[in-house]
Parts: C-alpha cells; structure tokens; sequence
C-alpha cells in the first residue's frame, strides 16, 4: 500500500450520496420548531449524528461512505462553531442595547414629564425650545435602539416581544411630542405626564426581562 493517497484515484471514484440518504429522515427538518436558540443546536447535532450513524452501520465499507463520513464530522464541527458564535453575539448586543435603551427611557421619561407638567411660558422660550429639541432626537434614537433589540431577539416569542415594543416605541412618539407639543398655547397636562409614566416603566419591565 502507497503511503501517500493518490488524489486522482480518489477523484476519480464515484463518490456520490448514499441512496439511503434523506435529509427529512435524520433530523433537519419537520421535526424541530425554532421558537428557541437552542433548537437550533440540537437540530445540527440530531441531524447529523443520525446521518453519521446510518452511513456507519450501513455496511459498506466503501472509499465513498468513508468520505462522506469525514465530511460530515467536518461540516458539523465547522456548523456547530458558527452557530454558537452568532448566538453569543447576538446576546451580547441584546444586553448592550438593552442597557442603552433603559438610560435613554429614563432620560426621556423625565424630560417629557417635566416638559408636560409645565405650560408654555416666555420666559422659558429657550428652556422649552431646547427640551422640545432633546424629546424629538431621543425619540429618533430610541426607535433605533427598540429596531437593534428586535433584530436580536430571541427566537421564542420573537414576534409576540417584538410587536410590543414596536407598540410602546409608536405610543411613546405620539404621547410625548403629540398634541400641543412645541405650540405656544400648551398648558399644563398631568394626564400626558402620567401616561408617560406608566409607558415607560412598562417598557422598563419588558426590556429587563428580556437581557
């Protein structure tokens, strides 16, 4: 026996897929839902040990299984690392942007309150002028952050999570710059203020559960 492996027999062989081969039948497919990361996962790892494990007790001892085999072991190995990888960072940006998102809810919190407590008032024009100014940038900046949670979401109830946020992040643009907002007859409004309120700390709860 040659020492080396002669590449052009092995190019030469017919290495092609075993008949017996399906891939609904080992696993990929129908069998898992991905309403979880982990599913995932264990879809790759079912999938490709039954596959494995049938070539293996097939019986035939062929250069074509053999190879099959070892790209198999290849793939999986270099799939499951990849897969792994994207899941981590995902998380890593969910928590970070998580984070920035509950300092920039606070922040507008008590700037939009603030600003709705009091009336319009002259003397305060550029006092107003810049809250006003500081609402609609944190709102631009908020809907950025609530899109950056959403796109890392995950997989269980991944729609359900992010219909809500899209709600508060459309319910909030409409309370705190809506109405009388940057007019000069707006009066005091303790209802606008006290909706705030209560949007953001519900939208505080659901962000913290979810990093």
């Amino acid at each position: 026996m040659e020492e080396n492996f002669n590449y052009h027999y092995i190019c030469e062989q017919n290495v092609t897929t075993p008949s017996s081969i399906d891939l609904y039948n080992y696993g990929f497919f129908g069998q898992y839902h991905f309403n979880n990361d982990n599913n995932i996962i264990s879809t790759l790892q079912h999938g490709f040990s039954n596959l494995a494990t049938t070539i293996a007790n097939s019986g035939n001892d062929s250069l074509s299984d053999g190879i099959w085999l070892a790209l198999i072991g290849a793939i999986s190995a270099f799939l499951f690392n990849v897969v792994q990888k994207w899941l981590e960072r995902s998380s890593v940006r969910l928590t970070k942007s998580g984070e920035a998102t509950l300092i920039l809810i606070k922040e507008l919190e008590l700037i939009s309150i603030e600003y709705w407590l009091k009336g319009y008032a002259s003397s305060e024009r550029e006092k107003t002028l810049l809250s006003e100014i500081n609402i609609k940038a944190m709102l631009i900046t908020l809907n950025a952050n609530i899109l950056t949670i959403i796109d890392n979401l995950p997989y269980k109830d991944k729609e359900k999570t992010a219909n809500k946020l899209r709600g508060f992040s459309s319910d909030i643009f409409d309370l705190t710059s809506g109405g009388d907002f940057e007019s000069m007859v707006r009066l005091p409004d303790n209802r606008t203020a006290s909706a705030i309120a209560r949007k953001c700390s519900d939208a505080k709860a659901m962000i913290l559960k979810l990093i």
